[in-house]
């Protein structure tokens, strides 16, 4: 859907991070998280790149700190809602934000889901032409991701049903952080590439969901008869990774029948696996990564 209110969080704590974005099922509320920062510095290049119309950004941050980024936020993308969390000790930086151009601010002790969408919703309001297209639940991807990492005790069977309507399921897996050293854009770059590749497949379903913010998962759904040419997509699709990072490399999960998502399952192990930390810098030999435990295949190109 292209009407989802795109947001943007900034903050230096992960666990911050993760508790609001699994605080709500955004897309049923009419929102999208487009992207992830660590300091306003970090923010201010993805709001350039991603143009959320709403940014979360903490108060104390490193590099750049919500003052100073509410400020060139202002001067720059006027447009952009700002919303400010901060701690109670620090509510005199609150007021500069505000007048900075701030529109709103959330005491980070008092953050729970209704005070989020409240003021989330209220900043939406500000945008012109901005309705809140509601969905009725959350994607696929998103209810993957929200089960794995706890948030979510079992997936909407009747939606699994529909989105995975074939026999056969296969896992492809990258370490995003780790291939792009830790490179924001490049980070982007990979990911939309790697999604934009799968998408609108005729003859199998690609979904794909983030763990932990930098492991990237694709999920195929697909009959027998198209295996080879889903391995063929994949085969693909890594060779044209494998020329924008040098540090390339994937992970490939054997097929399997079944899409029971526990939080100890076999799903969870893969995203875990030492495995994802091998260099594979191309694949020619599937046999050789068909199961849960891989090994390097081939030496690097450049060399």
């Amino acid at each position: 859907m292209e009407n989802y209110c795109k947001v943007l969080i900034i903050d230096d704590e992960f666990i911050m991070r993760q508790g609001m974005k699994h605080m709500l099922e955004w897309e049923k509320e009419g929102f999208q998280i487009v992207g992830e920062a660590t300091d306003g510095q970090e923010g201010l290049e993805l709001v350039a790149k991603m143009q959320p119309d709403i940014v979360l950004a903490d108060i104390v941050m490193p590099v750049l700190d919500g003052i100073e980024f509410s400020r060139i936020l202002q001067q720059r993308y006027p447009d952009v809602q700002l919303i400010i969390l901060s701690s109670y000790d620090k509510f005199e930086y609150v007021k500069t934000t505000l007048l900075n151009g701030a529109v709103d601010y959330i005491l980070k002790p008092t953050l729970n889901p209704e005070i989020l969408l409240k003021t989330l919703t209220g900043a939406a309001r500000n945008i012109p032409g901005m309705v809140l297209q509601k969905e009725q639940k959350a994607s696929p991807g998103m209810q993957i991701e929200r089960m794995l990492s706890g948030y979510q005790d079992k997936p909407d069977e009747a939606l699994f049903a529909e989105t995975f309507p074939y026999t056969l399921y296969r896992m492809l897996g990258i370490n995003l952080k780790t291939v792009c050293d830790s490179s924001k854009s490049c980070m982007i770059k990979v990911r939309e590439t790697l999604e934009e590749f799968f998408t609108d497949r005729k003859s199998y379903v690609a979904v794909s969901f983030l763990m932990e913010e930098e492991i990237l998962c694709l999920v195929f759904n697909y009959r027998m008869k198209d295996e080879k040419n889903v391995l063929a997509d994949i085969e693909a699709c890594i060779s044209i990774i494998c020329n924008m990072a040098e540090k390339a490399f994937f992970i490939v999960g054997k097929s399997f029948s079944s899409m029971k998502l526990k939080r100890k399952s076999a799903p969870q192990r893969f995203m875990r696996s030492r495995c994802r930390l091998i260099p594979i810098i191309c694949i020619t030999h599937w046999q050789a990564l068909s199961g849960w435990h891989c090994r390097e295949t081939c030496r690097r190109r450049r060399r």
